[in-house]
C-alpha cells in the first residue's frame, strides 16, 4: 500500500492527461523539515500543553517508523488535547496521504488553514490533496496562494504547472514552468517538463534550447536528447536530429525503440533532401 503511493505518483507525472490521481511524495518517509519545525515551535511556546507535546512527539515518531495508522491516532489526539497544536495537522495530513485517504487529508489541511490561513506549507499540501482528488482548479487556487506567500519556491510553481497541463492549459503551464526554471535553473524535472511543453506548443527552437541546456548539466538523460532530436526533426535539421537520437539510445532510455525509429526516419528524410 505504501509503495503503491510512490509508484502511483510517478506514473501520473508521465501521463499528459493526468487520468489518475497523484499525491504528496516526500523524499523519504520521515517528516519534512517543516514538520519538525512546527513541533519545536509548539513545544517551546509558553502556551504549550504538556500532554499534547507528549502525544504529538509520539505521533511524529510513529510517522518516522512508517506506522501511519498509529501516527494518525496520536496526532489527532494531540490536536484534540490542544487545538493550538495546529502543527500536528501537517504530519497528520501527510499520514492520511500515505494511507491513500485523500479526502481526510484534504479535510485536515482545510482545518489547519482555518487556524493559519497564510501558512505556506498548508496551502501547498492542500494543493497536493486536491490534485489527488482530481480537483485541479481548486489545487491551482491553493498553489497560487502558496506562491504569493513564498515567491522563491519553485516546487510550488512546478505543481501548479502540472495542474494547468492536466487541464489542457498549455500556455499557463509553460508560464509556471518558465518561472520555476528561473528559480531553479538546473532542476532536471522542471527543465524536462518545460522542454516537453515547448514541443507540445510547437515552439521547437525553445524546446531544443531547453533540452540542450538540460543535457549540458546532466549527460545521461536520454529523454532530453530525444526531445532535442524531435525538435530538430520538426525544424528539418535531420542530420543533427540523428545524432541526438543516437545519444538518446546510448543512454539506454526506455524510449530507445521509439528513438531508433525516428533516427531511421530522419536518415530517409535527409537522403531525400540531398
Amino acid at each position: 500500500m505504501k509503495n503503491q503511493w510512490k509508484n502511483h505518483f510517478r506514473c501520473c507525472l508521465i501521463l499528459l492527461c493526468f487520468v489518475s490521481a497523484f499525491c504528496l511524495q516526500p523524499a523519504k518517509s520521515e517528516p519534512r523539515r517543516t514538520d519538525r519545525e512546527q513541533f519545536q515551535k509548539y513545544a517551546s511556546s509558553k502556551q504549550a500543553n504538556g500532554e499534547a507535546i507528549k502525544v504529538y512527539s509520539a505521533g511524529l515518531k510513529a510517522y518516522e517508523r512508517q506506522d501511519f495508522a498509529e501516527a494518525i491516532k496520536l496526532l489527532k489526539k494531540a490536536n484534540g488535547i490542544d487545538d493550538k497544536c495546529s502543527g500536528a495537522l501537517y504530519t497528520l495530513g501527510a499520514a492520511y496521504m500515505w494511507e491513500d485517504d485523500f479526502q481526510s487529508a484534504l479535510e485536515t489541511y482545510t482545518k489547519g488553514l482555518k487556524l493559519c490561513p497564510n501558512d505556506v506549507e498548508l496551502n501547498y499540501r492542500r494543493g497536493f490533496a486536491n490534485i489527488s482528488l482530481l480537483r485541479y482548479k481548486e489545487a491551482i487556487v491553493d498553489l497560487q496562494k502558496a506562491h504569493k506567500l513564498a515567491p522563491d519556491r519553485g516546487d510550488i510553481l512546478v505543481l501548479e504547472g502540472k495542474c494547468h497541463r492536466a487541464l489542457g492549459q498549455t500556455g499557463l503551464a509553460v508560464k509556471a514552468y518558465e518561472e520555476a526554471a528561473r528559480l531553479s535553473p538546473r532542476d532536471e524535472e522542471t527543465l524536462l517538463a518545460l522542454a516537453n511543453l515547448y514541443l507540445d506548443d510547437k515552439s521547437f527552437e525553445k524546446a531544443l534550447v531547453t533540452a540542450r541546456t538540460l543535457t549540458s548539466y546532466y549527460k545521461d538523460i536520454g529523454e532530453a536528447y530525444g526531445i532535442a532530436g524531435k525538435a530538430l526533426m520538426a525544424l528539418k535539421r535531420y542530420k543533427e536530429a540523428e545524432k541526438e537520437f543516437d545519444r538518446a539510445i546510448a543512454c539506454g532510455t526506455e524510449f530507445g525503440a521509439q528513438f531508433l525509429g525516428l533516427k531511421k526516419e530522419c536518415h530517409k528524410l535527409a537522403g531525400k533532401n540531398k
